[in-house]
């Protein structure tokens, strides 16, 4: 009787024991199946954030152009195709991407071809990259309107001139290498294009 009850024991302990190790296999290959799953949402957080760490540093260097463009003569604009005091106004974008760690691609330093696409317009596009370069739009004569109050007369408009200034920047996604895990062959087309714009009252 003591045997049969030390051999019904034994048996029923390996059966616990291999109900243990099935148990950690199929958690092994649900971990497996789940893995690129989990690493595709990570990385695409991590991409995310990267992206709109990029456009606030794009919104500050427009900013830091149009402050820069607003403060500027306008004694110069007959020069062809690029006035200095708008070549300025680029270098000092180019430099602005330089100190947060942006590409600038030769912007700081004069590295551009410049268009003219309207009247007080320039588009710097810089050419130290190949392909994908940022670009630099600066117009110094958009002009907005404003409604006068009190003590002036009421219903007169003040028509005021300002300098706006557009950067474009392309950003190379990174999860396009984590949706392969996920999906077998697929790819992401990017890059994509940022862009920041930002306008001051011209003071000269």
């Amino acid at each position: 009787m003591s045997r049969r009850f030390f051999k019904r024991s034994t048996n029923s302990g390996f059966r616990g024991i291999n109900c243990l190790r099935d148990e950690r296999g199929s958690q092994i290959v649900e971990f497996a199946f789940s893995l690129p799953l989990i690493a595709f949402f990570l990385v695409g957080i991590f991409d995310f954030s990267g992206a709109y760490s990029v456009k606030q540093k794009l919104i500050n260097a427009a900013r830091e152009g149009a402050r820069i463009g607003s403060n500027q003569p306008t004694q110069d604009f007959s020069a062809v195709p690029e006035p200095p005091t708008v070549d300025a106004v680029a270098r000092a974008v180019g430099q602005y991407m330089q100190t947060v760690k942006l590409n600038d691609c030769g912007l700081a330093t004069g590295g551009w071809v410049v268009t003219v696409p309207g009247t007080l317009a320039w588009t710097y596009t810089a050419s130290g990259c190949s392909g994908n370069e940022p670009t630099v739009e600066i117009e110094r004569g958009v002009t907005t309107q404003v409604a006068l109050e009190a003590p002036y007369t009421a219903g007169t408009n003040m028509y005021v001139e300002n300098t706006r200034v557009t950067v474009t920047y392309p950003y190379t996604w990174k999860f396009g290498a984590a949706a392969a895990l996920v999906v077998p062959g697929s790819t992401f087309a990017g890059p994509s294009t940022l862009t920041a714009v930002a306008m001051m009252q011209n003071l000269n």
